[in-house]
């Protein structure tokens, strides 16, 4: 795949098929690189589920797992469309969800900070969601609330998965504003010099249309959390 062609369309899917039953085996299991929101190189190790029989995963249902190599604690991964799954941190406890519903959702709603992964078609993407008060409260109102995230790119993770681009972004969210972006930078991680210079050029060309997807995506997922 062209570099050019992924800021257009990321088409591989970092997580497919995940279902909710336990066997796996060490096959099942990649490792993949990424940044976080700090700037800081990390390893996500995905297990993969073989799918029950005749089970078709709903919105919100357990999808499986990841592990983050760095520190060995083991987050559960949510659906969250066909070809997105999530995960959430609450960071007032440092305890990652284990199950969602509608308390989970309106405990997240009153934290003042937590973090979200969002795992889809060659993208890993950590965000952390900032508050004075709590999230609900401020981002439905003036103040509004502060995003920080990072997202790792992938043009083809199969093939060649320490080759990505990462843009970081802090913006400001809020239900009666507009999204604001606050500061951002972009890194490149690959050992080809061509392939460096071609995200180079790329990002430059399409910066501002992939940071306003960015943004509009995590605000349209407060919107859904406050709404539940």
């Amino acid at each position: 795949m062209k570099i050019a062609m992924a800021f257009a369309a990321i088409s591989t899917c970092l997580i497919s098929g995940c279902a909710t039953i336990n066997t796996r085996t060490s096959a099942d299991i990649s490792k993949t690189q990424y940044y976080d929101t700090d700037g800081k190189s990390k390893i996500i190790s995905f297990n993969k589920y073989v799918p029950a029989n005749g089970k078709e995963l709903r919105e919100n249902d357990i999808a499986g797992y990841f592990q983050d190599m760095t520190t060995g604690d083991e987050i559960t991964i949510f659906k969250y469309s066909d070809e997105k799954t999530f995960s959430l941190i609450n960071l007032d406890t440092v305890q990652p969800i284990k199950i969602i519903n509608k308390e989970t959702f309106h405990t997240l709603g009153n934290t003042k900070s937590f973090k979200f992964y969002e795992f889809g078609k060659g993208i890993i993407e950590p965000a952390i969601f900032q508050s004075q008060n709590s999230i609900c409260k401020d981002f439905n109102n003036a103040q509004g609330i502060k995003v920080n995230f990072a997202t790792n790119y992938y043009p083809n993770i199969i093939k060649t998965p320490n080759e990505f681009f990462t843009t970081y972004a802090t913006a400001k969210l809020g239900e009666k504003g507009e999204n604001k972006l606050l500061s951002t930078n972009f890194t490149v991680t690959s050992n080809d010099p061509k392939v460096r210079e071609q995200m180079n050029t790329m990002w430059k060309k399409d910066k501002d249309q992939l940071l306003q997807t960015d943004v509009s995506k995590l605000r349209s997922f407060i919107k859904y959390l406050c709404s539940k």
